[in-house]
């Protein structure tokens, strides 16, 4: 696995978080062997964030339709957190990778690791992120994401009692290229 940057980040950014609109976090789907998310360029992700910054996880799918096939991808990743205080930014770092393939064509998924260089090529920042800490309310994580080329403004809800995430596993990567990746 390659060594890359990390640091602590602050409290009230550790735990599990999901994109708000999505119906619960992709954790779920990923532990449950589903899938969750749709065409299109709505986010659906989920983070897991260590105060340590180390053993960090970021789930994402996306979908692909080919004439009579349409294709769902989920991807697992596993990376290191890299905070900077000012501007406030948030830099995951992608180390190892997993994405399951689910098809119409067939039942269940297709597994595979994801390419070094597929992991190279994942950029995923969050600048000024800020998160509530209410003891007894739904948290939230709004800042704006990075994502390759693009930027846009993000909310993310925060899993209840998620403050000390569970152990992570291998992971895996989208490339946000728009191409559809290939199994081994």
């Amino acid at each position: 696995m390659p060594d890359t940057p990390f640091s602590s980040i602050p409290d009230e950014l550790v735990g599990t978080w999901f994109a708000s609109h999505n119906a619960g976090p992709l954790t779920t789907n990923w532990e449950k062997g589903t899938f969750q998310g749709e065409q299109g360029f709505r986010e659906f992700r989920t983070m897991v964030f260590t105060k340590d910054g180390k053993n960090a996880v970021e789930y994402t799918s996306e979908v692909f339709i080919s004439s009579d096939e349409t294709k769902q991808y989920l991807y697992r990743i596993t990376g290191t957190l890299e905070y900077k205080a000012s501007p406030s930014t948030l830099t995951f770092h992608a180390q190892a990778g997993t994405m399951r393939v689910f098809s119409n064509k067939y039942s269940g998924y297709k597994q595979a690791v994801i390419q070094r260089k597929d992991l190279d090529a994942y950029v995923s920042i969050l600048r000024s992120p800020q998160a509530t800490t209410f003891p007894t309310a739904t948290n939230f994580l709004d800042a704006q994401r990075a994502d390759g080329a693009n930027q846009f403004s993000v909310r993310y809800q925060k899993v209840a009692g998620s403050d000390t995430p569970p152990p992570t596993r291998t992971a895996s990567i989208p490339n946000r290229q728009r191409r559809a990746p290939t199994l081994k």
